[in-house]
């Protein structure tokens, strides 16, 4: 199957989920990951914004700021740049291009990659070898290849796939957090 094929197939069977049950799953998700070493030890987060049918990033950016960590979301620009500024709260965001939320624009506030501990990334799909599927722009590839931090794609269980086609540019991901499981990647 072609990419644009199961992103369809992947972006229907979340569409199809039950707005209560979402919110229930992306609690479960939530308190799987603050439970995480990996997510106790870093100071400096990456997390983008959730939007839609997304697994809900609100409570962890507040969680992760009411234990001192620093936060930052995704800025898309252009030519299919993506830059990371720190946040103080979850209420600076605001309706952006793409029907993203972004903060506004200050670049005192803006984050180099190799700055990061974690960053939480958004998939429509994944598999548990770590590929991700995204909305295919490629802004999360293209930046988590300048990027050490830790990887961690955050998904409900429909969204884990037996494999996704995966291309060189591809990032794949250290760990998974999902409703039903906490998946390591990276030793596979």
């Amino acid at each position: 199957m072609i990419k644009a094929d199961l992103r369809d197939e992947m972006r229907r069977k979340r569409a199809r989920m039950d707005a209560r049950i979402r919110t229930i799953l992306s609690d479960a998700i939530c308190n799987r990951l603050i439970a995480c070493a990996f997510f106790d030890s870093a100071i400096s987060v990456a997390s983008y914004a959730s939007v839609q049918t997304e697994v809900d990033t609100r409570r962890i950016m507040q969680v992760a700021l009411s234990h001192g960590k620093q936060v930052s979301v995704p800025i898309s620009g252009p030519g299919g740049a993506m830059v990371f500024q720190h946040i103080f709260s979850p209420g600076e965001l605001r309706p952006a291009r793409f029907d993203l939320l972004e903060p506004q624009t200050d670049v005192t506030r803006q984050v180099g990659p190799d700055t990061l501990d974690l960053v939480l990334v958004p998939g429509i799909g994944f598999d548990r070898q770590g590929n991700r599927l995204g909305s295919g722009g490629g802004y999360y590839d293209r930046f988590l290849g300048q990027c050490p931090a830790l990887r961690v794609g955050l998904a409900f269980g429909i969204q884990i796939a037996e494999a996704l086609p995966c291309e060189p540019h591809d990032v794949a991901m250290d760990w998974l957090v999902t409703d039903e499981a906490l998946i390591e990647c990276r030793a596979k």
